[in-house]
């Protein structure tokens, strides 16, 4: 799965992101 999601969750999948656990 990407990250598409809506502004609010672009901060959680960026977080997410950068920590290496949503690829």
């Amino acid at each position: 799965m990407g990250c598409f999601p809506p502004s609010v969750w672009i901060r959680i999948c960026m977080d997410l992101y950068l920590e290496g656990g949503w690829v």
